[in-house]
Protein backbone atom coordinates (compact mmCIF):
# COMPACT_ATOMS: atom_id res chain seq x y z
CA UNK A 1 0.00 0.00 0.00
CA UNK A 2 2.98 2.46 0.55
CA UNK A 3 3.87 1.87 -2.83
CA UNK A 4 0.88 2.32 -4.63
CA UNK A 5 -0.52 5.79 -2.97
CA UNK A 6 2.50 7.66 -4.08
CA UNK A 7 2.33 6.36 -7.61
CA UNK A 8 -1.32 6.57 -7.85
CA UNK A 9 -0.68 10.40 -6.44
CA UNK A 10 1.81 10.19 -9.26
CA UNK A 11 -0.58 9.02 -11.73
CA UNK A 12 -3.18 11.02 -11.21
CA UNK A 13 -1.37 14.58 -11.24
CA UNK A 14 0.29 13.50 -14.99
CA UNK A 15 -2.94 12.35 -16.32
CA UNK A 16 -4.82 15.79 -15.38
CA UNK A 17 -1.59 17.89 -16.86
CA UNK A 18 -1.69 15.35 -20.04
CA UNK A 19 -5.54 16.17 -20.19
CA UNK A 20 -4.78 19.99 -20.03
CA UNK A 21 -1.72 19.54 -22.78
CA UNK A 22 -3.50 17.34 -24.49
CA UNK A 23 -6.20 20.44 -24.93
CA UNK A 24 -3.80 23.06 -25.75
CA UNK A 25 -2.59 21.32 -28.74
CA UNK A 26 -6.26 20.64 -30.09
CA UNK A 27 -7.79 24.77 -29.60
CA UNK A 28 -3.72 25.69 -30.73
CA UNK A 29 -4.51 23.64 -34.11
CA UNK A 30 -7.89 24.53 -34.34
CA UNK A 31 -9.31 21.06 -34.07
CA UNK A 32 -12.52 19.24 -32.72
CA UNK A 33 -11.87 18.02 -28.63
CA UNK A 34 -12.82 14.55 -28.54
CA UNK A 35 -13.73 13.47 -25.14
CA UNK A 36 -12.73 9.98 -25.10
CA UNK A 37 -9.58 10.63 -27.55
CA UNK A 38 -8.93 12.96 -25.00
CA UNK A 39 -8.96 10.48 -22.44
CA UNK A 40 -7.10 7.55 -24.17
CA UNK A 41 -4.51 10.05 -25.26
CA UNK A 42 -3.87 11.17 -21.28
CA UNK A 43 -3.99 7.42 -20.19
CA UNK A 44 -1.28 6.31 -22.75
CA UNK A 45 0.75 8.81 -22.54
CA UNK A 46 0.56 9.02 -18.64
CA UNK A 47 2.03 5.37 -19.21
CA UNK A 48 4.52 6.64 -21.28
CA UNK A 49 5.81 9.31 -19.08
CA UNK A 50 5.66 7.00 -15.97
CA UNK A 51 6.92 3.22 -16.83
CA UNK A 52 10.65 4.47 -18.00
CA UNK A 53 10.91 6.40 -14.58
CA UNK A 54 10.39 2.93 -12.88
CA UNK A 55 11.94 0.68 -15.26
CA UNK A 56 14.75 1.89 -16.27
CA UNK A 57 17.63 2.14 -14.39
CA UNK A 58 19.37 5.59 -13.03
CA UNK A 59 22.75 6.44 -15.01
CA UNK A 60 24.08 10.12 -16.34
CA UNK A 61 21.91 9.78 -19.45
CA UNK A 62 18.42 9.21 -17.95
CA UNK A 63 17.38 12.51 -18.50
CA UNK A 64 18.22 12.37 -22.03
CA UNK A 65 16.81 8.96 -22.72
CA UNK A 66 13.45 10.15 -20.59
CA UNK A 67 13.15 12.91 -22.98
CA UNK A 68 13.89 11.36 -25.94
CA UNK A 69 11.10 8.96 -24.81
CA UNK A 70 8.64 11.27 -24.53
CA UNK A 71 9.06 12.83 -27.89
CA UNK A 72 8.63 10.11 -29.87
CA UNK A 73 5.23 8.92 -27.43
CA UNK A 74 3.94 12.62 -28.10
CA UNK A 75 4.55 12.47 -31.58
CA UNK A 76 3.41 9.41 -32.17
CA UNK A 77 -0.15 9.89 -29.50
CA UNK A 78 -0.75 13.08 -31.09
CA UNK A 79 -1.06 11.36 -34.82
CA UNK A 80 -2.94 8.41 -34.30
CA UNK A 81 -4.40 8.81 -31.39
CA UNK A 82 -5.71 12.96 -31.69
CA UNK A 83 -5.28 12.79 -35.41
CA UNK A 84 -3.18 15.25 -35.86
CA UNK A 85 -1.10 15.66 -39.43
CA UNK A 86 2.57 14.10 -38.69
CA UNK A 87 3.47 18.44 -38.98
CA UNK A 88 0.86 19.43 -36.23
CA UNK A 89 1.92 16.25 -33.84
CA UNK A 90 5.75 17.32 -34.12
CA UNK A 91 4.95 21.18 -33.93
CA UNK A 92 2.92 20.21 -30.90
CA UNK A 93 5.14 18.11 -28.93
CA UNK A 94 7.90 21.18 -29.10
CA UNK A 95 5.94 23.38 -28.00
CA UNK A 96 4.04 21.58 -24.82
CA UNK A 97 7.79 20.28 -23.95
CA UNK A 98 8.65 24.52 -23.86
CA UNK A 99 5.44 25.04 -22.15
CA UNK A 100 5.97 22.15 -19.55
CA UNK A 101 9.80 24.44 -18.83
CA UNK A 102 8.81 27.48 -18.53
CA UNK A 103 5.98 26.34 -16.25
CA UNK A 104 8.36 24.38 -14.11
CA UNK A 105 10.27 27.51 -13.64
CA UNK A 106 7.68 29.63 -13.00
CA UNK A 107 6.54 27.39 -10.30
CA UNK A 108 10.32 27.18 -8.52
CA UNK A 109 10.81 31.10 -9.01
CA UNK A 110 7.47 31.94 -7.15
CA UNK A 111 8.03 29.15 -4.29
CA UNK A 112 11.97 30.00 -3.64
CA UNK A 113 10.65 33.51 -3.64
CA UNK A 114 7.77 33.42 -1.31
CA UNK A 115 9.59 30.51 0.78
CA UNK A 116 12.96 32.03 0.98
CA UNK A 117 15.34 29.75 3.47
CA UNK A 118 12.60 27.16 2.93
CA UNK A 119 14.31 23.51 1.82
CA UNK A 120 11.12 23.11 -1.28
CA UNK A 121 12.79 20.51 -2.49
CA UNK A 122 13.23 18.28 0.67
CA UNK A 123 9.85 19.40 1.44
CA UNK A 124 8.47 17.78 -2.09
CA UNK A 125 10.49 14.73 -1.59
CA UNK A 126 9.45 14.15 1.97
CA UNK A 127 5.75 13.45 1.00
CA UNK A 128 3.95 12.09 -2.23
CA UNK A 129 0.98 14.73 -1.81
CA UNK A 130 3.52 17.34 -1.23
CA UNK A 131 4.90 16.66 -4.75
CA UNK A 132 1.51 16.21 -5.77
CA UNK A 133 0.54 19.80 -5.02
CA UNK A 134 3.65 21.27 -7.17
CA UNK A 135 2.89 19.52 -9.87
CA UNK A 136 -0.98 20.70 -9.62
CA UNK A 137 -0.01 23.99 -9.25
CA UNK A 138 2.35 23.83 -12.69
CA UNK A 139 -0.68 22.34 -14.31
CA UNK A 140 -3.11 25.15 -12.87
CA UNK A 141 -0.58 27.39 -15.06
CA UNK A 142 -0.99 25.07 -17.74
CA UNK A 143 -4.64 25.43 -17.79
CA UNK A 144 -4.15 29.26 -17.76
CA UNK A 145 -2.36 28.78 -21.17
CA UNK A 146 -5.57 27.21 -22.51
CA UNK A 147 -7.74 30.00 -21.34
CA UNK A 148 -5.24 32.19 -23.19
CA UNK A 149 -5.21 29.78 -26.93
CA UNK A 150 -8.98 29.78 -26.83
CA UNK A 151 -9.82 33.09 -25.24
CA UNK A 152 -7.47 35.06 -27.74
CA UNK A 153 -8.36 32.28 -30.57
CA UNK A 154 -4.32 31.88 -31.14
CA UNK A 155 -4.72 29.22 -33.79
CA UNK A 156 -1.77 27.70 -36.07
CA UNK A 157 -3.18 26.42 -39.47
CA UNK A 158 -0.59 25.15 -42.41
CA UNK A 159 -2.79 24.38 -45.74
CA UNK A 160 -1.93 20.93 -46.13
CA UNK A 161 -0.67 21.33 -49.77
CA UNK A 162 2.66 22.53 -49.11
CA UNK A 163 5.66 22.04 -50.75
CA UNK A 164 7.85 18.98 -49.07
CA UNK A 165 10.66 20.71 -49.16
CA UNK A 166 8.63 23.50 -46.72
CA UNK A 167 7.09 20.59 -44.53
CA UNK A 168 11.10 19.62 -43.81
CA UNK A 169 12.13 23.21 -43.31
CA UNK A 170 9.27 23.37 -40.58
CA UNK A 171 10.19 20.46 -38.93
CA UNK A 172 14.24 20.98 -38.98
CA UNK A 173 13.82 24.45 -37.25
CA UNK A 174 11.27 23.19 -34.74
CA UNK A 175 14.09 20.19 -33.85
CA UNK A 176 16.64 22.30 -33.98
CA UNK A 177 14.75 24.97 -31.05
CA UNK A 178 14.18 21.95 -28.86
CA UNK A 179 17.86 20.91 -29.49
CA UNK A 180 18.61 24.39 -28.19
CA UNK A 181 16.64 24.37 -25.37
CA UNK A 182 17.01 20.46 -24.25
CA UNK A 183 20.51 20.80 -22.61
CA UNK A 184 19.78 23.83 -21.01
CA UNK A 185 16.28 22.45 -19.46
CA UNK A 186 18.54 19.13 -18.70
CA UNK A 187 21.14 21.85 -16.51
CA UNK A 188 18.83 23.39 -14.94
CA UNK A 189 16.75 20.00 -13.26
CA UNK A 190 19.78 18.64 -12.52
CA UNK A 191 20.99 21.95 -10.37
CA UNK A 192 17.70 23.24 -9.62
CA UNK A 193 18.18 23.36 -5.73
CA UNK A 194 21.60 25.61 -6.17
CA UNK A 195 20.59 28.41 -8.67
CA UNK A 196 19.24 31.68 -7.37
CA UNK A 197 15.59 32.96 -7.90
CA UNK A 198 16.91 35.31 -9.88
CA UNK A 199 18.48 33.18 -12.63
CA UNK A 200 15.62 30.90 -12.54
CA UNK A 201 13.38 33.83 -13.44
CA UNK A 202 15.46 34.86 -16.29
CA UNK A 203 15.78 31.40 -17.83
CA UNK A 204 11.68 31.23 -17.45
CA UNK A 205 11.37 34.42 -19.98
CA UNK A 206 14.22 33.46 -22.18
CA UNK A 207 12.04 29.85 -22.62
CA UNK A 208 8.92 32.03 -22.72
CA UNK A 209 10.53 34.48 -25.43
CA UNK A 210 11.67 31.12 -27.76
CA UNK A 211 8.16 29.88 -27.79
CA UNK A 212 6.56 33.15 -28.35
CA UNK A 213 8.49 33.56 -31.29
CA UNK A 214 8.14 29.75 -32.67
CA UNK A 215 4.74 30.13 -32.23
CA UNK A 216 4.16 33.21 -34.01
CA UNK A 217 6.91 32.26 -36.97
CA UNK A 218 4.55 28.84 -37.26
CA UNK A 219 1.44 31.55 -37.12
CA UNK A 220 3.00 33.98 -39.55
CA UNK A 221 4.12 30.92 -41.98
CA UNK A 222 0.91 29.24 -42.09
CA UNK A 223 -1.07 32.54 -43.00
CA UNK A 224 1.42 33.08 -45.83
CA UNK A 225 0.88 29.79 -47.21
CA UNK A 226 -2.68 29.69 -46.91
CA UNK A 227 -2.21 33.85 -49.20
CA UNK A 228 -0.35 32.18 -51.37
CA UNK A 229 -2.88 29.27 -52.04
CA UNK A 230 -5.90 32.01 -52.29
CA UNK A 231 -3.75 34.02 -54.61
CA UNK A 232 -3.65 31.00 -56.69
CA UNK A 233 -6.74 30.81 -56.49
CA UNK A 234 -7.85 34.41 -57.55
CA UNK A 235 -5.70 34.15 -60.61
CA UNK A 236 -7.64 30.85 -61.57
CA UNK A 237 -11.17 32.26 -60.46
CA UNK A 238 -10.46 35.81 -62.27
CA UNK A 239 -10.04 33.30 -65.78
CA UNK A 240 -13.28 31.04 -65.53
CA UNK A 241 -14.89 34.65 -65.42
CA UNK A 242 -13.34 35.96 -67.72
CA UNK A 243 -14.25 32.89 -69.93
CA UNK A 244 -17.40 32.62 -68.84
CA UNK A 245 -18.01 36.36 -69.21
CA UNK A 246 -16.93 35.42 -73.07
CA UNK A 247 -19.33 32.73 -73.51
CA UNK A 248 -22.28 34.68 -72.62
CA UNK A 249 -21.23 37.64 -74.93
CA UNK A 250 -20.89 35.32 -77.66
CA UNK A 251 -24.17 33.55 -76.49
CA UNK A 252 -25.65 37.11 -76.83
CA UNK A 253 -24.17 38.12 -80.10
CA UNK A 254 -25.35 34.52 -81.66
CA UNK A 255 -28.73 35.02 -80.33
CA UNK A 256 -30.57 36.48 -83.29
CA UNK A 257 -28.97 33.77 -85.90
CA UNK A 258 -29.86 30.80 -83.51
CA UNK A 259 -33.61 32.24 -83.72
CA UNK A 260 -33.24 32.69 -87.50
CA UNK A 261 -31.94 28.70 -87.64
CA UNK A 262 -34.75 27.20 -85.54
CA UNK A 263 -36.91 29.36 -87.67
CA UNK A 264 -35.40 27.85 -90.44
CA UNK A 265 -36.00 24.41 -89.55
CA UNK A 266 -39.77 24.74 -88.52
CA UNK A 267 -40.31 26.48 -91.91
CA UNK A 268 -38.74 23.29 -93.88
CA UNK A 269 -41.02 21.03 -91.09
CA UNK A 270 -37.31 18.94 -90.19
CA UNK A 271 -37.95 17.88 -86.42
CA UNK A 272 -34.85 15.52 -86.27
CA UNK A 273 -32.50 18.52 -87.97
CA UNK A 274 -33.88 20.74 -85.03
CA UNK A 275 -33.35 18.14 -82.47
CA UNK A 276 -29.98 17.82 -83.11
CA UNK A 277 -29.68 21.81 -83.23
CA UNK A 278 -30.89 21.85 -80.17
CA UNK A 279 -28.63 19.33 -78.35
CA UNK A 280 -25.35 21.38 -79.78
CA UNK A 281 -26.54 24.48 -78.57
CA UNK A 282 -27.71 22.87 -75.18
CA UNK A 283 -23.95 21.40 -75.32
CA UNK A 284 -22.68 24.98 -75.32
CA UNK A 285 -25.45 26.17 -72.84
CA UNK A 286 -24.14 23.70 -70.67
CA UNK A 287 -20.49 24.69 -69.78
CA UNK A 288 -22.08 27.86 -68.75
CA UNK A 289 -24.30 26.57 -66.21
CA UNK A 290 -21.85 24.10 -64.71
CA UNK A 291 -20.12 26.99 -64.23
CA UNK A 292 -22.39 28.59 -61.58
CA UNK A 293 -22.44 26.11 -59.18
CA UNK A 294 -19.03 25.96 -59.49
CA UNK A 295 -18.60 29.51 -58.78
CA UNK A 296 -21.09 29.59 -55.55
CA UNK A 297 -20.01 26.50 -53.72
CA UNK A 298 -16.14 25.27 -54.60
CA UNK A 299 -14.56 28.82 -54.98
CA UNK A 300 -13.27 28.51 -51.71
CA UNK A 301 -11.57 25.75 -52.40
CA UNK A 302 -8.69 25.63 -55.09
CA UNK A 303 -7.95 22.37 -55.78
CA UNK A 304 -11.47 21.15 -55.97
CA UNK A 305 -12.31 23.98 -58.46
CA UNK A 306 -9.08 23.33 -60.56
CA UNK A 307 -10.33 19.69 -60.54
CA UNK A 308 -13.73 19.80 -61.85
CA UNK A 309 -12.86 22.33 -64.34
CA UNK A 310 -10.44 19.96 -65.76
CA UNK A 311 -13.10 17.35 -65.76
CA UNK A 312 -15.83 20.05 -67.14
CA UNK A 313 -13.38 20.69 -69.94
CA UNK A 314 -12.45 17.27 -70.94
CA UNK A 315 -16.54 16.71 -71.08
CA UNK A 316 -16.67 19.59 -73.72
CA UNK A 317 -14.31 18.11 -75.86
CA UNK A 318 -15.29 14.14 -76.06
CA UNK A 319 -18.78 15.70 -76.53
CA UNK A 320 -20.33 14.53 -73.50
CA UNK A 321 -23.77 15.23 -71.61
CA UNK A 322 -21.98 16.55 -68.07
CA UNK A 323 -24.31 18.18 -65.81
CA UNK A 324 -23.04 19.94 -62.27
CA UNK A 325 -25.27 20.22 -59.63
CA UNK A 326 -23.96 21.09 -56.75
CA UNK A 327 -26.07 22.37 -53.26
CA UNK A 328 -23.75 22.47 -51.05
CA UNK A 329 -20.22 23.46 -50.39
CA UNK A 330 -17.41 20.76 -51.37
CA UNK A 331 -15.42 20.75 -47.72
CA UNK A 332 -13.20 17.29 -47.05
CA UNK A 333 -14.23 17.66 -43.76
CA UNK A 334 -11.93 14.89 -41.65
CA UNK A 335 -10.76 13.06 -44.93
CA UNK A 336 -7.16 14.62 -46.40
CA UNK A 337 -7.46 16.87 -49.06
CA UNK A 338 -5.23 14.73 -51.13
CA UNK A 339 -7.36 11.59 -50.57
CA UNK A 340 -10.48 13.47 -51.22
CA UNK A 341 -9.36 14.47 -54.65
CA UNK A 342 -8.00 11.18 -55.34
CA UNK A 343 -11.53 9.86 -54.94
CA UNK A 344 -13.43 12.53 -56.45
CA UNK A 345 -10.87 12.48 -59.83
CA UNK A 346 -11.11 8.34 -59.83
CA UNK A 347 -14.72 8.60 -59.99
CA UNK A 348 -15.43 11.46 -62.22
CA UNK A 349 -12.56 10.00 -64.84
CA UNK A 350 -14.13 6.76 -64.76
CA UNK A 351 -17.81 7.84 -65.56
CA UNK A 352 -16.35 10.02 -68.33
CA UNK A 353 -14.72 7.66 -69.85
CA UNK A 354 -17.64 5.10 -69.63
CA UNK A 355 -19.99 7.72 -70.79
CA UNK A 356 -17.75 8.66 -73.81
CA UNK A 357 -18.77 4.93 -74.79
CA UNK A 358 -22.07 4.76 -74.74
CA UNK A 359 -24.79 5.98 -76.68
CA UNK A 360 -26.14 8.23 -74.65
CA UNK A 361 -22.74 9.98 -72.67
CA UNK A 362 -24.60 11.24 -69.84
CA UNK A 363 -22.64 12.20 -66.73
CA UNK A 364 -24.07 13.72 -63.46
CA UNK A 365 -22.32 14.73 -60.23
CA UNK A 366 -24.55 15.72 -57.73
CA UNK A 367 -23.13 17.49 -54.22
CA UNK A 368 -25.80 17.75 -51.44
CA UNK A 369 -26.05 17.67 -47.73
CA UNK A 370 -27.73 15.47 -45.62
CA UNK A 371 -30.73 16.82 -43.57
CA UNK A 372 -30.58 14.21 -41.00
CA UNK A 373 -26.50 13.48 -40.75
CA UNK A 374 -24.62 16.36 -42.16
CA UNK A 375 -22.81 14.75 -44.02
CA UNK A 376 -22.09 15.49 -47.37
CA UNK A 377 -23.00 13.22 -50.31
CA UNK A 378 -21.38 13.28 -53.61
CA UNK A 379 -23.28 11.20 -56.52
CA UNK A 380 -22.41 10.24 -59.92
CA UNK A 381 -24.07 8.78 -62.39
CA UNK A 382 -23.25 8.06 -65.41
CA UNK A 383 -24.41 6.02 -68.93
CA UNK A 384 -22.19 2.97 -69.66
CA UNK A 385 -22.13 0.00 -72.36
CA UNK A 386 -21.86 -3.31 -71.83
CA UNK A 387 -22.24 -5.00 -68.52
CA UNK A 388 -20.13 -4.11 -65.32
CA UNK A 389 -19.75 -6.41 -62.43
CA UNK A 390 -19.94 -4.31 -59.49
CA UNK A 391 -19.03 -7.34 -57.38
CA UNK A 392 -15.33 -7.26 -59.39
CA UNK A 393 -14.58 -3.73 -60.24
CA UNK A 394 -12.61 -3.02 -56.99
CA UNK A 395 -10.50 -6.08 -57.70
CA UNK A 396 -6.71 -5.16 -58.28
CA UNK A 397 -5.96 -5.01 -62.24
CA UNK A 398 -9.36 -5.68 -63.13
CA UNK A 399 -10.69 -3.77 -66.24
CA UNK A 400 -12.52 -3.50 -69.26
CA UNK A 401 -10.53 -1.20 -70.89
CA UNK A 402 -7.29 -3.10 -71.90
CA UNK A 403 -3.75 -3.09 -70.95
CA UNK A 404 -2.22 -0.40 -68.01
CA UNK A 405 -5.66 0.14 -66.45
CA UNK A 406 -7.24 -1.47 -63.54
CA UNK A 407 -6.15 -0.01 -61.07
CA UNK A 408 -8.23 3.03 -60.13
CA UNK A 409 -11.58 1.82 -58.32
CA UNK A 410 -9.07 -0.69 -56.56
CA UNK A 411 -7.11 2.37 -55.17
CA UNK A 412 -10.30 4.23 -54.44
CA UNK A 413 -11.31 1.78 -52.57
CA UNK A 414 -8.49 1.15 -50.57
CA UNK A 415 -8.36 5.08 -49.77
CA UNK A 416 -12.33 4.70 -48.77
CA UNK A 417 -10.73 1.93 -46.10
CA UNK A 418 -8.41 4.06 -44.88
CA UNK A 419 -10.82 6.85 -44.15
CA UNK A 420 -13.55 4.07 -43.03
CA UNK A 421 -14.38 6.47 -39.92
CA UNK A 422 -15.00 9.06 -42.35
CA UNK A 423 -16.31 7.95 -45.57
CA UNK A 424 -18.43 5.60 -47.32
CA UNK A 425 -18.93 4.30 -50.51
CA UNK A 426 -21.84 2.33 -52.21
CA UNK A 427 -22.51 1.36 -55.88
CA UNK A 428 -25.31 0.71 -57.76
CA UNK A 429 -26.97 0.60 -61.27
CA UNK A 430 -30.61 1.51 -61.93
CA UNK A 431 -31.18 0.17 -65.64
CA UNK A 432 -28.96 1.92 -68.16
CA UNK A 433 -27.01 3.73 -65.70
CA UNK A 434 -24.15 3.48 -63.40
CA UNK A 435 -24.44 5.07 -59.53
CA UNK A 436 -21.46 5.87 -57.32
CA UNK A 437 -21.80 8.10 -54.05
CA UNK A 438 -19.69 8.79 -51.11
CA UNK A 439 -20.48 10.31 -48.11
CA UNK A 440 -18.37 12.11 -45.93
CA UNK A 441 -18.83 12.29 -42.13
Amino acid sequence: METIYPLLLNFSALFIQCMVLGTFVLFLFNKKVLRNRLLTFSFINTIANILPILLLPRTSYSETIFIAIYFASMILLLKFVLGLRLLYAILGTVVVFLLSAIVQYIVMAILNFSLQGFDLFAWAASSPLNSFIIRLLGTLLDLLAVLIIYYLKIKIQIPQDIYKKRKIAIILNTFIIAIIIIPDILFFETTLDKIPGELIVFNAVSVFILLILGTYSSIKFGELETAKKELEFQRLYNKTLDDLTDNLRGFKHEFNNVLSCIQGYLYVDDVNGLKTYLSQIQNEARVINNMEPLNSYVKNNPAIYGLLLSKVSYAQVRNINFNVRVFSKMDPRNVKLLDFCKLLGILLDNALEAAADSDKKYVELLVKEDNHSGSMIIEIINSFSGSPDIEKIFDKGFTTKGEHKGFGLWELNRIINQNSSNAKLTTSISGSLFIQKIAIF
